[in-house]
C-alpha cells in the first residue's frame, strides 16, 4: 500500500480505463487501489506479452507502467515495451530516475519511490485531457450535446442513443443548420438511392428522431417539417 493513500480522492471529469503492469505484485496492488479509489477502472497485467493485446481488448485510455517490468526472466527494454503500444494511448511511466528520454507524445514520468499526490495529479491530468477531446467531438444543439462518433445525444445526466440511420439523418441536418433538406437528398445520402415516390421511410425515422430529441422538452421547435423536406435549428 502506498503511504497516504485513502478513498476520498478527487475524481477526474472522465472515468478512464487504466491498464497497469509491474514486475512487483505489491506495486501492482497499490497502483490498482489508487486507480479504483480515484474513481477509474483498473485492469492489471502481470506478463508483458499480454499487455499490448489487453490494452486493445479493453480499449484502455491510459497505460500505467512500472519500468521494472520483466520479460522472460530479464528486465525488458522499456523502449520495446512502449513501442508495441498504440501510438495514441498516453502513458504514465514509473522510473527509478528521471534520466529516461523517450520520444513519444503523451508520456509522463513519475520517480520512485511513488508519491500518491504525483500519481493522483497525473491521472487527473489525463482525465481532463480526455474530457477536452470528448467535448471537441460534441456539437452543441440547444441545451443538448450531440456526439456523432458515439451516436448519442446528451442532456444533463441523460443519454439517448441513436440508431445508425437516425445518426446519419441528424448529422446531415446539423451540418446544414437552418437550411431546408429535401426528402430526396436524405434518401440519396442516408439510404443511397433516389426516389420520386411517396415513402413513409423518412417520416418514420424523423418521427423517432424527434422523440429522442425531446429529451429536452423545449426542443420541439428544433426539427421542423417544411415544404419539400425538413429544417433543423441548433439554437431554439
Amino acid at each position: 500500500m502506498v503511504k497516504g493513500m485513502h478513498k476520498n480522492i478527487t475524481k477526474g471529469k472522465v472515468q478512464l480505463k487504466i491498464l497497469i503492469t509491474s514486475a512487483d505484485e505489491n506495486i501492482t496492488q497499490a497502483l490498482d487501489s489508487i486507480v479504483i479509489a480515484s474513481g477509474h477502472i483498473s485492469k492489471s497485467v502481470t506478463h508483458y506479452e499480454n499487455f499490448s493485446e489487453e490494452c486493445n481488448k479493453i480499449g484502455a485510455d491510459l497505460a500505467l507502467i512500472d519500468s521494472s517490468v520483466k520479460f522472460g526472466g530479464k528486465q525488458r527494454n522499456i523502449l520495446e515495451l512502449i513501442r508495441d503500444l498504440r501510438h495514441d494511448i498516453p502513458i504514465i511511466l514509473l522510473v527509478n530516475s528521471t534520466n529516461h528520454v523517450i520520444t513519444r507524445k503523451n508520456i509522463y514520468y513519475i520517480k520512485k519511490p511513488l508519491a500518491l499526490v504525483d500519481l493522483q495529479e497525473a491521472i487527473m491530468r489525463f482525465s481532463y485531457m480526455e474530457q477536452e477531446v470528448k467535448e471537441k467531438k460534441q456539437i452543441k444543439i440547444g441545451k443538448m450535446r450531440y456526439d456523432e462518433s458515439k451516436r448519442v445525444i446528451l442532456c444533463k445526466d441523460q443519454e439517448v442513443f441513436l440508431t445508425s440511420l437516425e445518426n446519419k439523418i441528424l448529422k446531415i441536418l446539423v451540418e446544414n443548420n437552418n437550411k431546408t433538406i429535401t426528402r430526396k437528398v436524405l434518401l440519396e445520402k442516408v439510404w443511397g438511392y433516389s426516389s420520386n415516390t411517396h415513402s413513409q421511410t423518412i417520416e418514420t425515422h424523423i418521427w423517432r428522431l424527434r422523440k429522442k430529441l425531446n429529451i429536452d422538452k423545449k426542443s420541439t421547435s428544433m426539427l421542423k417539417t417544411v415544404r419539400g423536406g425538413y429544417c433543423f435549428k441548433k439554437d431554439y
